[in-house]
């Protein structure tokens, strides 16, 4: 088990890369908005000129640094985001040189850096703004990559942790074949419980809070997917539009009965 000092800071950088997400609008960009940039002698002096843009909330200054689209980089003022940038920006900031006659920004105790690098040409350094909606397309392809492991990791650990009990009185221990259980039933992963009661699987304490969001997420696209009468045949089943889905979601041991313990 990972300590609880990584967890944390891992957890910071996770938050603050939610920045990254809120900027995903500048893909659209035009080379026009880009033009007249302000440039700078060091990465330092730019650095410090967003910062003081950033935090006096400098609509013109922000024209000059990022382009005339720059209100697609930047949430507005009374975002959460903005707010825990500026946090993670007072407790430090620095400049990360990259090689090149390129660096990055990094900011707060884990140095999570800004997916916009600032570049060195013959008037100084200024802000590559293309180059940093490049970055924030990658960041967000790889923020939900991340996410689906993590909710396959939750569906494993619930599906281990159900196969534990026989659930439906027939003597034979098996994984569940639902994500939500049938009205009145134990025969899914999760199911409505009243004080006192045992938990199910998905809703278990120590599901990881990050891996039982996500799972929870991926939950309400393929409910419907599973939310098949019994009379279907499963031949019919298999041959939905469905399917296909399921299967990218479900771990290849779905539904596979076992009469030994669950490794």
């Amino acid at each position: 088990m990972k300590n609880t000092t990584n967890s944390t800071r891992k957890g910071t950088v996770i938050r603050l890369a939610g920045l990254a997400g809120a900027l995903a609008l500048c893909l659209s960009l035009t080379p026009a908005a880009f033009a007249q940039q302000k440039a700078f002698a060091t990465p330092e002096a730019a650095m410090n000129a967003f910062g003081e843009a950033l935090a006096t909330s400098d609509d013109e200054a922000m024209h000059t640094l990022l382009g005339a689209d720059y209100h697609r980089f930047i949430p507005a003022p009374s975002d959460d985001l903005r707010l825990r940038f500026l946090a993670a920006w007072a407790k430090a900031r620095a400049v990360k040189p990259q090689g090149d006659g390129k660096a990055l920004i990094a900011v707060g105790d884990d140095g999570w850096t800004m997916p916009i690098p600032m570049v060195k040409g013959a008037q100084g350094w200024r802000f590559d703004a293309r180059a940093g909606a490049d970055e924030i397309r990658i960041r967000r392809i790889g923020r939900n990559e991340l996410a689906v492991m993590q909710a396959m990791l939750a569906i494993y650990d619930a599906q281990m942790e159900y196969a534990q009990v026989d659930r439906d009185g027939d003597g034979v221990r098996e994984y569940a074949t639902r994500f939500e259980s049938s009205p009145g039933k134990k025969d899914g992963l999760y199911w409505s419980t009243k004080t006192g009661e045992a938990v199910s699987p998905l809703g278990s304490p120590q599901r990881r809070p990050p891996a039982a969001t996500a799972a929870k997420a991926i939950t309400a696209t393929v409910t419907s997917c599973w939310a098949r009468k019994a009379s279907t045949p499963p031949a019919a089943r298999m041959s939905t539009p469905c399917a296909e889905r399921r299967s990218a979601v479900l771990p290849p041991w779905r539904g596979r009965r076992s009469t030994a313990t669950p490794a």
